[in-house]
């Protein structure tokens, strides 16, 4: 019996879903799914972990299966000995999150235009400024499971958005050297736009320490 196998048949035998497996754990319900079909394995920390919630030791738990971490051909199997990949946004409420990212941050990069144009155009703005509204609301939204994932998730956010900083600086450096002279309304858009980015990094940062 493979690992997988092994760790379903002892989930069943204490009649738990694979959501409260997770919940236990402390994990996403996809990692667990990706264990029990073996696609994914726990490091050695869960393994101990669900040997006591299953109450059979280590060995019981491995007896039989086959190797831990076997053989592939996947490049990123060394990110999902956990069976957490960064960024695998399946599993109840995660489309909340997903969306909600993709709302957010996309929109920042079309809040930049008017730096390199040199005009606000609300044609142009007002569609990303609606997506930020949506993104903020879909982030508060109480459907997502803030797990292990996703706190991950946001790390790796909040770090694009100061990467994303350097967006709006180009623009900026492009049209000075088009231009050949500082436009004021663009540095004070400029400005804008890196204090707003910087609120919703502090915003990212307060969703993370407040589901550690």
């Amino acid at each position: 019996m493979e690992l997988g196998e092994q760790l379903q048949k002892l989930r069943e035998q204490k009649n738990m879903s694979r959501e409260e497996l997770a919940q236990k754990m402390n994990v996403s319900r996809q990692a667990v799914y990706k264990w029990e079909s073996n696609k994914g394995y726990p490091d050695i920390d869960n393994l101990v972990k669900l040997s006591e919630l299953y109450e059979v030791s280590v060995d019981e738990l491995l007896k039989d299966s086959s190797s831990l971490y076997p053989k592939t051909d996947d490049s990123q199997d060394t990110l999902k000995q956990d069976g957490i990949t960064l960024f695998d946004f399946e599993g109840n409420g995660n489309s909340f999150f997903r969306y909600g990212v993709m709302c957010t941050i996309g929109s920042l990069g079309g809040l930049s235009i008017p730096v390199i144009k040199g005009e606000i155009n609300l044609s142009i703005v007002t569609p990303f400024i609606i997506a930020l509204l949506v993104g903020f609301f879909l982030l508060k939204s109480r459907k997502i499971k803030w797990d292990n994932l996703q706190l991950k998730n946001l790390k790796w956010i909040s770090r694009i958005i100061i990467a994303y900083l350097s967006v709006p600086l180009g623009f900026f450096s492009i049209r000075i050297i088009r231009e050949d002279t500082v436009d004021m309304m663009s540095l004070s858009y400029l400005v804008f736009v890196m204090c707003f980015a910087l609120v919703l990094y502090t915003y990212v940062r307060n969703l993370y320490i407040k589901h550690v």
